[in-house]
């Protein structure tokens, strides 16, 4: 059986070059649990995509010997290309005995291909010395079959915003397919710690692309007027793919980075899948609804 080996463990990775925090990403060379691929060695790879989700580049940047850890600076990898705008880099590993022609490998018979939880340490640090970080992973068959729409939920209140703070809302919309294809249309509220409607704004997410959403902008472009940190969520929703959030705040003055990938909201119900599906459906359909009133 011959497949793509890049997405055996990957992990797409923003990069902000309009912001002062760059991007790192750390990996490892073992499993997590301490059983599989005992022995087994990688490459690392690197993929970068421009600012309007082109594929650019892909090379190999290391090798990662069994139980061996390493920690990349993205922003520095990529810097030659010298973008204003946000854009998108993957970090790879290939288990160093698949041998990769054009491509693809040839998975002998019986080869465990089960990379699970093999995630990626991503980190944003400022130059006042500020780090927050988060570990996650491509989910597998990510927005892979073109014929089978996506879509995404997802909603939290570690949002703030202040004279001295801000936060910024990043959804990448990815796939482990290279030909992927489908631009994610998605409407985002934001709401008050009262629960009342600050914002509502709509965006078109490109294949490959990054849509980075300014708290500040949305709610009041002059943070001065703020006497302390305020607390505002959101709630963002799509009906065309599924996508990867990710919640930076950073702290403009004083510096300090914090980083979170929340969960997809399903994860968080006790209930059978059936149930959870037509739930998150609903809800969607419930936002998109919403938000389609108020903007016609």
């Amino acid at each position: 059986m011959r497949i793509d080996p890049y997405h055996l463990i990957s992990t797409p990775i923003p990069i902000l070059p309009h912001l002062e925090p760059k991007a790192f990403a750390g990996v490892s060379g073992e499993d997590p649990e301490g059983k599989r691929h005992q022995g087994k060695g990688f490459s690392v790879w690197l993929t970068i995509y421009s600012p309007l989700g082109q594929f650019l580049e892909r090379k190999q940047i290391d090798e990662l010997s069994f139980g061996a850890r390493k920690f990349y600076n993205l922003s520095e990898l990529t810097q030659s290309f010298k973008f204003k705008e946000p854009y998108l880099s993957v970090i790879h590993r290939v288990p160093l005995d698949l041998k990769i022609e054009n491509g693809m490998v040839e998975i002998p018979v019986n080869y465990d291909t089960d990379f699970d939880m093999f995630r990626t340490v991503v980190q944003f640090a400022d130059q006042k010395g500020g780090a927050g970080s988060v570990i996650y992973e491509t989910p597998p068959h990510f927005n892979e079959n073109p014929s089978k729409k996506g879509a995404h939920l997802s909603f939290s209140n570690q949002m703030m915003i202040g004279k001295e703070a801000n936060t910024y809302l990043l959804l990448i919309n990815y796939s482990v397919n290279s030909a992927y294809s489908t631009s994610a249309a998605r409407s985002l509220f934001i709401f008050g710690a009262d629960g009342s409607e600050k914002a509502l704004t709509h965006n078109v997410i490109l294949p490959f692309g990054i849509d980075v959403i300014n708290l500040s902008e949305l709610v009041d472009q002059n943070p001065e007027n703020y006497e302390e940190l305020e607390q505002y969520s959101y709630v963002a929703c799509s009906r065309d793919a599924s996508l990867i959030p990710l919640i930076l705040n950073v702290n403009v003055r004083g510096g300090g980075v914090s980083l979170e990938h929340t969960h997809p909201p399903n994860s968080n119900l006790n209930m059978p899948m059936h149930h959870l599906s037509s739930v998150r459906k609903e809800a969607i359909e419930y936002f998109l609804a919403k938000a389609e009133a108020l903007h016609a």
